[in-house]
Parts: structure tokens; sequence; C-alpha cells
């Protein structure tokens, strides 16, 4: 006989009569080999529980399909961004991108509630608003400002990622860059389906895959906010790898099996920009191989990260205003060094000196710069391997001014070039050296105000008549053009000009009097000594010493920056009031 044990209910502290007779009874059908059959369900269970059943199936159906138009959504809105960073107006597009949004979030709730009927009218409305949106984009207009001079290099931001994050961001410096040249990648795979040992690339002996001609990889590190920005050359099928984070085994295979017998690339893609989570090495087993992959690293999330950290530039704008009253003297001190060690080269060295003169002809002539460069390359050409020495040497020193850090191995390069004139030599540059000392502790004062980013829309400044300031900037917004210098060098530029407009204010009633209204300006030493980030965007910096002389009086000053490349201009007003000395 079978022991059945129960735990019969109570209620406070007293068994109920009903449950002690339903457990005795148990206990004895039980002994006599009984069994205890319960109560089947009726047909309107059976009902409901069908019921639950289909209605289950349609939402799972629809959550389908919402997640489907969530993925249309992102792809939409990626190429939006895309098209709005090449200067066309998507302004329409994006509203209606908007309204899918909160569309998406709406049929959410619909189907949360199980309310099939409006969802149904929503998932059309989506997909009407999704067409539309699509049509805006490829009939977005260019913005309504005309360039005023056409770029001289053609950005091709429809192929490589690397021109608009170089834009945005500016190139790192070489310690930072980092380029895997090609060469075979092996990827090793556990669990291969038929379709990927059937492939040409696939070994049966190593149970490996063999990319012959793998993608290029970049990666760019910026390590004043951290950020690492990995690229990789990309064909239809490598854009697959990247659709979503998880790579199933059919799928993985599948797309694998394709690239054995496709590995041409054409372009760079940004697939990675974030904190180093990933490195250039592991990158290729990351995409290919489905190893190593991050949370989110890939897929939908991951692609509108990557279309915000190429899109367009942000409005032209004065991010930061400063202002300093020691900077012309230490300049004018450092002017004074300069034109002595120029004077001295030219006496010690005749070659020198003719080349010197020539190419400040070249330099100050109307002519375009690259027939300026060109004729600047072929005048050293023409020198002698002595003359290319020394040069070489003056060029250094004469960097300094740029740079603000004299090196002590220039002096010593000089000096051994001009062994008889190592006494005056060492005497001019030191002085040289202390006058730039002076000036880069000025700049990184200004460094540090900039940064704090002030400009409220209103900026005073009280100053002596013989102590002009230099009035620095920190623009946000401004656009750079790649440029070959006569070394062969290539930087980044933007084309900036200034207008300035001076007033006097003689009563708080009367309008202020125009003094003078200065010519245009052009900015030549942009970036020269302040360079800086800000969210992932390069700020723009440049200072002007002006004007020399003004009596003293209440005075506004009005600027007005324009970037030529965007045709755009930003317009700052400050408050100078001049004392007597």
């Amino acid at each position: 006989m079978k022991t059945l044990f129960f735990v019969c209910a109570k209620e406070g502290g007293k068994m109920r009569r009903f449950s002690l007779v339903l457990c005795l009874s148990v206990i004895l059908l039980t002994a006599c080999g009984k069994s205890v059959h319960l109560p089947a369900p009726g047909p309107e269970k059976e009902k409901q529980t069908q019921e639950q059943k289909e209605i289950a199936k349609q939402k799972n159906s629809f959550l389908n399909k919402l997640n489907s138009l969530e993925k249309s959504y992102h792809r939409i809105n990626g190429k939006m961004l895309e098209k709005r960073s090449r200067g066309y107006n998507t302004a329409e597009a994006e509203a209606i991108l908007s309204a899918i949004q909160k569309s998406l979030s709406e049929a959410k709730d619909l189907a949360y509630w199980e309310n099939f009927e409006e969802l149904k009218l929503k998932i059309e409305e989506i997909k009407i608003l999704a067409k539309k949106a699509d049509s805006l984009i490829k009939s977005a207009p260019e913005f309504g400002d005309k360039p005023i001079k056409k770029e001289k290099i053609q950005r091709k931001y429809g192929l490589d990622d690397r021109e608009r994050v170089r834009e945005i961001r500016g190139e790192p410096d070489k310690f930072n860059k980092h380029i895997r040249t090609p060469s075979r990648v092996t990827l090793r795979i556990s669990n291969p389906t038929p379709m990927l040992t059937s492939s040409n690339c696939w070994s049966d002996f190593t149970q490996t895959f063999v990319i012959e001609s793998p993608p290029n990889v970049e990666s760019w590190y910026y390590p004043e906010d951290q950020m690492l920005y990995i690229f990789i050359e990309t064909n239809s099928i490598v854009d697959q790898f990247m659709l979503s984070n998880e790579l199933p085994d059919s799928e993985r295979d599948r797309l694998l099996a394709q690239l054995c017998v496709v590995q041409s690339y054409s372009g760079y893609k940004l697939i990675y920009a974030d904190a180093p989570k990933t490195d250039v090495g592991q990158i290729l087993e990351q995409v290919f191989g489905g190893a190593y992959r991050s949370a989110d690293m890939f897929g939908v999330g991951a692609l509108d990260r990557l279309a915000k950290a190429t899109a367009v530039l942000p409005d032209l704008s004065v991010a930061s205003v400063a202002f300093n009253t020691k900077l012309e003297p230490l300049n004018r001190q450092q002017k004074e060094e300069f034109d002595k060690f120029t004077e001295f080269i030219n006496t010690i060295d005749p070659a020198v000196a003719n080349f010197l003169a020539e190419n400040e002809v070249i330099r100050k002539s109307d002519e375009p710069e690259n027939i300026k460069d060109k004729k600047t390359r072929e005048l050293m050409s023409r020198q002698s391997v002595k003359t290319k020495k020394a040069l070489e040497a003056v060029n250094r020193v004469f960097k300094w001014q740029r740079t603000l850090d004299p090196e002590l191995k220039d002096i010593e390069r000089l000096t051994k070039l001009f062994p008889e004139k190592e006494k005056e030599i060492k005497e001019i540059l030191e002085l040289f050296s202390q006058s730039l000392a002076g000036l880069s502790d000025q700049f990184e004062d200004l460094r540090k105000e900039l940064l704090k980013f002030k400009n409220s829309g209103f900026l005073e400044l009280i100053f002596q008549k013989d102590y002009p300031p230099a009035t620095f900037f920190l623009l946000e917004g401004v656009r750079f053009e790649e440029k070959e210098l006569a070394n062969g060098e290539v930087v980044e530029l933007p084309d900036l000009s200034v207008k300035i407009t001076i007033e006097l204010k003689t009563s708080k009633k009367e309008p202020p009097i125009l003094v003078k209204e200065m010519p245009e300006i052009k900015i030549s030493t942009a970036n020269q000594f302040i360079n800086a980030v800000r969210e992932s965007r390069r700020l723009t910096s440049f200072g002007l010493t002006f004007p020399t002389t003004l009596n003293p009086g209440n005075y506004l000053i009005t600027f007005l920056i324009s970037d030529n490349l965007r045709a755009k201009t930003v317009k700052q007003t400050v408050n100078w009031i001049v004392l007597p000395d």
C-alpha cells in the first residue's frame, strides 16, 4: 500500500470539518487502490485557452512587424543624417521622422493592450510616413547659402567616412593613427554549416575559413576625450555583417561564403565610435567571425550612433571670447628678436639670404597658392647641398614662431654649420627663446580662459590707451579643407575673414557714432596656438591685435566673422572702455 501525506487547511488553529472529511476521503480511496480523477475542463475553458493562444500569436506577429518598422526607421534616419551632412536641407524629412518615432511608441502601447484593430491602422500609417520620409530625403534641396568659392577637394561623403570625421574632429597625429595593412585573415570556426564547408575558402584540415584579401582597417584615437573611431573598407556583403550585434551561425556562414567569391572593396565606412573597447587587431574577428563582440557594438543602435558621429557640422557660432593686454608687447619683443636673427643669417650666408629674399617675393605675389608652392620647390631645387642644409637649420628656428617651443638641438645644428659664429648664434637665439617663452605662458592663460566657454552675448573690457588688447575667438561649426604645403605635408585649414566696425558711444540716449570700418582681415593663423575639442567636435581659434591707438572713450566694437567655405557669418559685439595712460 502506498502512503500519501496531505497537509490539510487550518483556520484559526482549528481544522475545518469539510477539509477533514475531504482529506480522510482521499486517504481512504488511495488506501483502497482507487485513483483520483480531477474534473476535465469544460468546452468553455478549452475555448478560452484557444482564444488566448490566438491572441498571443497575433501579438507576436504584430511585434515582429513593429521590430521591422523600427529597423526601417533607423535606416531612413541614417540616410537623412548622411544627406544633411552633405549640405542638404532635410528639415521636412526630419519632421516626418519625428512623427514616425511618436507613432512607433503609440503602436507599442496598442500592442501591449492587445488593441489590434487600431494597431493595424497605426502600422499602415507608419508605412506611409516612412515612404514619404524616404521620398523627401531623396528630393531634399541644397541649403540656400551658396558657397563663395568651391572647395578645391570635392568630399566624397558617400564613399568614405574618414572625410567626415576628419572635418569634424581633425586627423589624429601619427602616434594615435593605426592602419592594418592587407594580409590574409584566418577565422577558426568550430560549428560550420554545409554552406561554409563547401566554399573554396574553407580548410577541412585546419577547420578554418581564410580571407585572402581582407579589407583594410584604420583606427583613429583622440586622447583629449578618449574616443576611438574605427573605419573598415566596405562592400555590400561587409555591410550586412554589421546590421545586427548577434550573428547566427547560418547568417555568418552565408555571408562568409559570398565574401569568398567577392573580396574587393570601395571606400571606408565608420563602424565603431566609442570609448576604446576594441582595437584594429580584433576588429576583423569581431566583424566576420562574430567573436568578442561587445554589447550593442553593431546593429541598429550602433548604426544610429555612427550616423550621429558623422553628422552635419553645427551652426557657425562664437563659443568663447577672451582678451589679453600683455600679448602685444611680448609679440613686439619676439618680432624684434626674430628680425635680429634674420639679419644675422643674411650677413653670414649670402646664399641663404638670396633664397629668403626671392621666396618672400614669391609668397607676397597675387598668384594662386599652388603656383607659389611650385615656384618655392623649384627655387629650392636650384640650391647647393650646403645651402639646403643651412636653410633646413634656419627653417627649424623659424618654426619656433609657430610652435612657441624652442629646441636646443636646433641651436646645436646651426652652430655646427657655422662654428665660427657659435657665440653670436647662441646669444641671439637665447633672447629669442626667452621672448617666445613669455608668449607661450600668455597663450596658455588664453587657452584656459577660452575653454571656460564664456560668451553671454555682452562682453566688456576696460584697458589703458597704450596697452591695446589681443582679442581671441573660439568658433564652433567651421569647415576645413585640405591643402598641400610646399614640403609635401598635407594640412587642413579653414578659410576665415573678419570685418571690424568701431563706433563711439557718446551718451545712453544718442546712437553710437561710426569711427572706422576696417578693411577685411584674412585669418592665416587659425588654430596656430590653441586647439580644442568640445563634444567630439573640433573648434577653431584665432586672435587679432587691433586697434593700436584709440583715444580714451567708450566704444562698441563689432566683429563680423565669415567662414568662406560655408558662406556663413557670425557677429560678435563687445564694449571697450579706453582709459588714459
